[in-house]
């Protein structure tokens, strides 16, 4: 439904750039769908670990396989992933590797922009991870697109080459429920960062949101854990009841 909607809307862009229809219409299209709300869904710990297996690899390629990666370990946005390039690795001395967060792969555009709240951002990495990123990307320029596009050397990945390997691979590990999208790496980051005790303020920051309602929306997952805080919580009720 969405690329029907920057369909309709580059049509409709170029039909006024070229006089064709007479006002510019295209901010005003808009996406209805009869379909229910899909339920979000998080990737259970064993399907992490899978994803995060550099040995088992179930990708099929080390560029998918380091992009999921890094999403997986971050929390970004597939379009900030998408956006960065060999000169956003910084390396700091004594404290460690990091990501400049501050642009936008925008797929119906295919430009970049700023992120999706304009704000910018110094993401660390795990040891394990700025390793696999200095060797992945060590024959590369300042300026090429870490994630670049196989047939255009100026363009990262397409949205839509990323997602068919993503569905293929979850399909491969037994993990292809409707609720899991690319954007379920980020509600799995912030799930289990709140189950780890992360506060949802702390959560606002560190996922680059600009309210608390915007975070509700990416720990309201039901899990084992979860389920188990419940039930203590009740028992402990009806113990001091007694």
């Amino acid at each position: 439904m969405l690329e029907l909607r920057n369909g309709i809307t580059q049509a409709l862009k170029f039909a006024y750039k070229n006089k064709i229809i007479q006002k510019d219409i295209s901010k005003e299209v808009i996406t209805f769908s009869q379909q229910p709300e899909m339920k979000k869904e998080i990737f259970t710990k064993e399907e992490a670990k899978m994803i995060a297996d550099k040995s088992m690899n179930v990708f099929g390629d080390d560029c998918y396989f380091l992009l999921n990666r890094l999403l997986l370990s971050t929390g970004c946005r597939i379009g900030e992933i998408l956006a960065l390039k060999k000169s956003d690795i910084i390396q700091k001395n004594n404290k460690g590797v990091f990501l400049d967060v501050s642009k936008n792969w925008r797929t119906d555009t295919r430009r970049l922009k700023g992120t999706k709240t304009g704000r910018k951002d110094i993401v660390p990495l795990s040891l394990e991870v700025a390793q696999m990123l200095f060797n992945y990307t060590k024959s590369m320029n300042d300026d090429d697109f870490i994630f670049k596009s196989k047939k255009f050397d100026d363009r990262p990945l397409a949205y839509s080459s990323v997602y068919r390997n993503f569905k293929k691979t979850l399909k491969k590990i037994g993990a292809d429920r409707k609720g899991l999208t690319i954007h379920s790496y980020r509600h799995t980051f912030a799930t289990r960062l709140l189950e780890a005790g992360y506060s949802e303020l702390q959560l606002l920051f560190l996922t680059r949101h600009e309210s608390l309602s915007q975070i509700r929306l990416y720990t309201n997952h039901e899990n084992e854990e979860r389920e188990k805080m419940k039930q203590e919580a009740i028992d402990l009720t009806e113990r001091l009841l007694s």
